[in-house]
């Protein structure tokens, strides 16, 4: 099992009140982006991009140590997305959660062996009542989990390649000069809708991502986290940059919140407009 390796980026946003301007106006946040997307291999690159498929290995943090499993992510451009995480494993058994979205369709289902699928105790017993509601969702909360998709679509293709597509349209502007004791990075804006916010921090020097942040409400992990209406802060760690088909990608992601680190994926493969599986935007 790889050890989960978490190296805090501290960083002292300055400048923060510059004007917020529409993505590709004058040079702020376009000429930041444009300066990324030369640095991992060209804006023709970037923009030729119309599938993608990362495979890799997650590593969790939780109360009882840290978890591995698998890690899917597919897109197909404009507005395909899907990921696929083990979510639990039973010796030879795993379990995996699709989520995603296929146009205006949410993806949300489970996969599990068929004798944990029927079975009436322990894991197969939570995955049946959870493909259950599923399966039985009311129209607000498929709204709800589309929206959900969408941001995490978002969040992915802004930081993996500095861009944003159709399902979740954004407004970018430059946010000034973020500094640390390793160096500087400019600071984009992103605001979206429903209330979506990130910060992108790109290095000076490479010009490659090197966080993405954004704040928002606890996440459910426990009664006092439920308690707490405090808004925390995330944080997405790019690093381990490498050359795939003419493009230089972070092939390791880290979560964190407040500082403390959750999740770690290390992308062992990547395909760039590859033809997908057929059933990969599958949604039941």
């Amino acid at each position: 099992m790889r050890r989960l390796i978490y190296v805090p980026v501290l960083v002292t946003l300055v400048a923060l009140a510059w004007p917020v301007v529409a993505h590709g106006q004058g040079g702020g946040a376009a000429g930041v982006l444009a300066e990324m997307h030369a640095a991992m291999g060209g804006a023709d690159a970037v923009a030729a991009v119309r599938t993608l498929r990362a495979v890799g290995i997650r590593q969790q943090v939780t109360p009882r140590g840290t978890t591995e499993g698998d890690y899917v992510v597919a897109v197909e451009l404009p507005d395909r997305y899907s990921l696929r995480v083990m979510l639990a494993n039973r010796g030879v058994m795993s379990v995996f959660g699709h989520t995603g979205f296929d146009g205006d369709a949410p993806i949300q289902w489970y996969d599990a062996p068929p004798d944990l699928r029927t079975s009436e105790q322990g894991l197969g017993l939570r995955i049946r009542r959870a493909q259950r509601a599923a399966e039985q969702a009311t129209a607000d909360q498929r709204t709800e989990q589309l929206q959900q998709a969408r941001v995490q679509f978002a969040r992915l293709m802004l930081g993996l390649l500095g861009t944003f597509h159709e399902p979740l349209p954004l407004e970018l502007g430059y946010g000034g000069v973020a500094e640390s004791p390793d160096g500087t990075a400019d600071v984009v804006e992103a605001h979206g809708p429903d209330g979506f916010e990130a910060l992108l921090f790109i290095d000076t020097e490479t010009h490659l991502p090197l966080m993405q942040s954004w704040t928002g409400p606890p996440r459910r992990r426990s009664r006092a986290a439920e308690a707490s209406s405090e808004p925390v802060e995330y944080r997405i760690y790019y690093s381990n940059f490498d050359e795939v088909g003419g493009l230089t990608l972070p092939h390791t992601l880290q979560w964190a919140i407040d500082g403390s680190p959750t999740e770690e994926v290390t992308f062992e493969t990547f395909e760039i407009n590859v033809a997908l599986e057929a059933d990969t935007f599958r949604q039941r």
